[in-house]
Formats: structure tokens, C-alpha cells, sequence
């Protein structure tokens, strides 16, 4: 499975100190069923701990799903600095999953090339 994370958001998780580790461990917790909410078009919001708290206390990310295939952290943010998306930041993310989901590997490593999107190894 390939996973990648936006230039936004690898931005954000440096930022908040998430390492790939935890991001991986997510995608683990998804396939395994373990997903906290399906937004539709493959978007799925996921909690991620915050180091010292667990999940409670921690970051919700909205994440672009393919099973067994792929999928792109989009988008990360503090529960206590919002409590969920707004309507039309989801059908946003859906639209953005929906391109990112259906891209062909030329797409997406052109986007790696850009730097719009980034690996995790």
C-alpha cells in the first residue's frame, strides 16, 4: 500500500511532531477496520494521539482511503482548535479523494516531483 501526505500536511504533522510511524500505524488501524468515520468517496476522519495523551486528547485528520491500494493524510488538525470540518470543506476533501483515488502513478509521482505531495517510506 502506498501512502503519501499532502505539502499541507506534512507541513502541519513536522509541526505537531507526528512521525511517519504514527501515520502508518493509522492507515493499520483503517484497514483493519478500526476507522472512526467514513465521510464517502473514500474520505475517512481519523484520530491520531497526541504524544503523552492518546487519542482523546489528540489530532483528527481527514485521510483519502483506497483498501489495499493507496491513501493521502490530507488534511490534520487540534480537536481544541476545531471540532470538525464544515460541510463545504467536506464535499471539498471528497472531490479532492474522488482525483486523488482514480490518479494513475504517472499523476502521482508528477505530484511528488512538484513537491504537492510527499512519500512515507
Amino acid at each position: 500500500m502506498n501512502l503519501y501526505k499532502t505539502k499541507s500536511f506534512a507541513r502541519w504533522a513536522k509541526k505537531e511532531k507526528i512521525g511517519d510511524d504514527v501515520l502508518k500505524n493509522t492507515i493499520q488501524e483503517i484497514t483493519a477496520g478500526m476507522a472512526h468515520a467514513k465521510l464517502g468517496s473514500g474520505l475517512i476522519k481519523q484520530r491520531l494521539p497526541r504524544i503523552g495523551q492518546g487519542k482523546r486528547g489528540g489530532y483528527r485528520t481527514v485521510i483519502a482511503c483506497k483498501e489495499n491500494e493507496g491513501a493521502f493524510f490530507l488534511i490534520g488538525f487540534s480537536k481544541n482548535a476545531r471540532s470538525n470540518l464544515h460541510p463545504h470543506e467536506t464535499t471539498k476533501y471528497r472531490k479532492i479523494s474522488r482525483w486523488l483515488l482514480e490518479a494513475s502513478n504517472r499523476q502521482i509521482r508528477a505530484l511528488c516531483e512538484m513537491n504537492e505531495l510527499e512519500e512515507i517510506r
